[in-house]
């Protein structure tokens, strides 16, 4: 039962920490839609082609993780770790997307941020699934703990995330 109980916070934890992000994702102040053209993958964007992806992949982020939020919160413990695998699955790449943008040079700033809160966000996906699985196997208490504060220790860079991200979705 204990072990149940550390599964689901984990699922609880993860879902916590993505709630500050997917909060930014969710204030879309400006159509979405992919504007970038491949023959100029290299140039910087324009501000609105800049806006518009940024909008198109939160809007992504977001649609993602509302498809699996039902069974994360299913208190089903095995239903929970198969639908954050999914989602970390799908989400992952969009964060890495999102993280690469060709910024223009006044979003330049905001867009390093960004990459670092991605970085970071991916990093807490994949750890939250490791610790997950951690608490399915029999592992030390030690090694738990070690995942948990470096999840703890990324938090800031995922609340900059949201800031900026609300910033550049209201420019």
């Amino acid at each position: 039962m204990k072990r149940n109980r550390k599964k689901i916070w984990s699922c609880l934890v993860m879902i916590l920490l993505f709630a500050s992000v997917l909060s930014a994702c969710g204030n879309n102040s400006a159509g979405s839609g992919s504007s970038q053209d491949e023959s100029s993958a290299d140039a910087p964007m324009t501000k609105e082609e800049y806006v518009a992806e940024v909008n198109s992949i939160c809007d992504e982020i977001l649609t993602v993780s509302s498809k699996y939020e039902d069974d994360m919160n299913s208190g089903d413990v095995a239903q929970a770790l198969e639908a954050t695998k999914s989602m970390v699955g799908e989400i992952r790449p969009l964060y890495v997307d999102l993280g690469e943008l060709k910024a223009p040079a006044e979003f330049e700033e905001q867009q390093s941020k960004i990459k670092d809160g991605c970085d970071a966000s991916v990093e807490v996906l994949d750890l939250s699934v490791q610790l997950m699985e951690m608490e399915d196997a029999d592992q030390s208490q030690e090694d738990i703990q070690s995942i948990s504060e470096r999840i703890a220790e990324l938090s800031p860079k995922l609340s900059d995330l949201n800031t900026v991200l609300s910033e550049v979705r209201a420019a």
